[in-house]
């Protein structure tokens, strides 16, 4: 065993904290995903595992979550992969981690490229790399532009293959270079350029690639490119480059212990057929030996049949036609297996995709679910707030009127009072009886609109000669404080409302102005029409009073709101009178708002959409 992953290993055994075991089982784990060393990667996957189900520090798990998903995506369950990146976005995003939250992302674009799925992929990596764009302090990397020029490669698209690419290249700057990702990034061009038959291009890019990978000693990389090269020399005929690259590929191969044995399968085949071309037949046929006892080991079947293909091809160049017979009948007997089997990879590829697809709409359908049901919770909770502030105004705010009527029957009931104190205790018998009736009102109203019973009737209106009647009443009631109406309108400004809702609406804003001023005052009440303008008719009521804090003004307009300023003669408040009139008003197509500066009084503005006068015909 290597020595780096027995140390790991020991580590692991030896960690008591849940903590430390996830860095080591991270170390451990991705060790093994790199270098395929499966048999033993597997052993720590389940522990992994029930950590990750187990443990509440969801934060400390990501990193486990990801190599995990990157383990199952190289061992081919891609299902698995995506159920664990998926649980790292989802803990990325709930903990705003957005470097994980992109890394995540990415992962789950590169499963989707395995699955062949390159619509989907590309999907993910432009969210990955919206995710980086979108914030400064994450680095763009151009492993992510690497990947992203590949799927488009993949889909024919050689341009933006290109362009993304070579873009990648541009991230790459002295000082942050990652020399294995430019060196793919340089292959992967050279490949783009191979699509588009650009041989000469192809050549440049992947001698480029070969130079940094034997600068950098990534051994394997190096035999990769080599391979390509020995391809493309094949394909312009120039045989003996094409063997020389082929060659140097294999020993490099040898050299670092035979790991890739696909890989070796594949440049032995390409090396066999460069033999084949300059009819050197005893090296073809020992390249193709050799290739085939590896392929056999492994059960490389697409490696089988171009082997006896290759074969084939050789044993009928020399004439022997029982052997390439042989090896045809083979070579016939695997395709039919590789296409069956490329049938069956491409069904299961499928049955993962719709079980990824179905788990994330039914996932969609919980969670559409548990949002309409916090929804409802939460209007459910607003409808018991509601209640209880029925109840606690009912109970507060009738108390008060309903021990002064007891008080008073008492006094008449014991026949004491004298005709003078009859008189007063008449007063305060009407002024009792009348906030009670006021109160109740604004309660049985709010809840009328609450439940949609009241429906506008909504016709031609002439505001001006609402305003100046309702300005009548009010200069009477003021008299009592002292305080002097102004009234200020056209002689005609129509509207298109409710007369009785309207006539609500202005009658609770005149009531909150003579409530809220100061003895002596004045209050104004005009009329804006701008019919020609935006048609719209403002009604505006402006007191002289305490004014509005900005803070109040926040919450000016909604239930049982209880304000800093207070009633200037001890008159009562409900709280309900001002979100009544906005919904008077919005029920009419219309909006209300304030305009208030604390200490310099409030201005109360109702727009309503202008209307042209009737015309009736005799």
């Amino acid at each position: 065993m290597n020595p780096e992953l027995q140390l790991s290993i020991e580590t692991v055994n030896k960690t008591t904290t849940i903590s430390e075991k996830i860095k080591t089982l991270i170390t451990v784990i991705s060790y093994c995903t790199l270098n395929s060393n499966y048999k033993v990667g597997s052993g720590y996957i389940k522990e992994a595992v029930d950590i990750i189900e187990g443990y509440s520090e969801e934060k400390e798990t990501l990193g486990l979550l990801t190599c995990v998903g990157n383990y199952y995506t190289k061992i081919g369950d891609y299902a698995k992969s995506i159920e664990y990146h998926n649980k790292a976005v989802v803990i990325s995003k709930k903990i705003s981690d957005k470097l994980h939250e992109s890394k995540s992302v990415y992962n789950l674009g590169i499963v989707y490229y395995y699955l062949g799925d390159y619509s989907k992929a590309l999907e993910y990596v432009l969210e990955c790399l919206d995710i980086v764009n979108s914030d400064p302090s994450i680095e763009s990397s151009s492993l992510y532009y690497n990947s992203l020029g590949e799927i488009y490669r993949q889909m024919g698209n050689h341009e933006l293959a290109l362009l993304n690419l070579f873009h990648s290249l541009d991230l790459l700057t002295e000082g942050k270079t990652n020399n294995r990702v430019k060196g793919l990034s340089l292959q992967n061009i050279g490949s783009v350029y191979m699509s588009c038959k650009d041989f000469e291009h192809s050549n440049e890019y992947y001698g480029k690639a070969l130079e940094l990978f034997q600068k950098e000693r990534l051994l394997e990389h190096e035999a990769l490119v080599l391979n390509n090269l020995g391809a493309l020399y094949g394909t312009f005929e120039q045989y003996s480059q094409a063997i020389q690259n082929l060659q140097k590929a294999i020993s490099i191969h040898e050299q670092i212990g035979g790991l890739n044995k696909d890989a070796i399968c594949n440049t032995l085949s390409n090396l066999a057929e460069a033999y084949s071309k300059v009819e050197n037949n005893e090296m073809s046929l020992q390249c193709l030996t050799k290739a085939l006892s590896i392929a056999e080991v492994i059960d490389a079947k697409h490696r089988l049949l171009e082997i006896h293909d290759g074969f084939y091809t050789v044993y009928k160049s020399i004439g022997d036609y029982k052997k390439a017979l042989h090896h045809h009948e083979l070579y016939l007997n695997y395709k039919e297996q590789v296409y069956n089997q490329h049938a069956s990879d491409k069904l299961q590829k499928m049955l993962v995709l719709h079980q990824v697809e179905f788990h994330k709409k039914e996932t969609e359908i919980e969670h559409q679910k548990n949002e309409q049901l916090s929804i409802i919770n939460k209007k459910l909770n607003e409808l018991n707030e509601e209640k209880d502030g029925f109840l606690a105004i009912a109970a507060h705010d009738l108390k008060n009127p309903l021990t002064g009527i007891l008080y008073i029957a008492n006094a008449i009931k014991s026949g004491s009072c004298s005709p003078e104190e009859a008189i007063d205790f008449g007063e305060m018998l009407h002024s009792s009886a009348q906030a009670m009736f006021n109160l109740i009102t604004n309660l049985l109203d709010s809840n009328r609109f609450e439940n949609g019973t009241i429906e506008p009737n909504l016709t031609t209106i002439d505001s001006a000669q609402l305003v100046r009647h309702l300005t009548r009443n009010y200069k009477q009631n003021a008299l009592s404080k002292d305080i002097n109406v102004h009234c200020k309108t056209p002689a005609h400004s129509f509207v298109l409302a409710d007369m009785q809702l309207l006539r609500q609406a202005i009658d609770n804003l005149l009531s909150n102005a003579v409530k809220y001023s100061s003895f002596g005052s004045d209050i104004y009440i005009d009329i804006v029409d701008n019919r020609v303008e935006n048609s719209v008719v403002k009604i505006r009521v402006k007191d002289l009073g305490p004014g509005i804090s900005i803070e109040d003004q926040k919450k000016l307009f909604g239930k049982f709101q209880r304000l800093s300023a207070k009633p200037t003669g001890g008159e009562h408040t409900s709280g309900l009178g001002l979100s009544i009139c906005k919904k008077l008003v919005e029920m009419m197509n219309g909006s209300i708002y304030c305009e208030s500066q604390l200490g310099y009084g409030a201005t109360f503005i109702i727009e309503l959409p202008s209307a042209e006068e009737e015309q009736f015909e005799v």
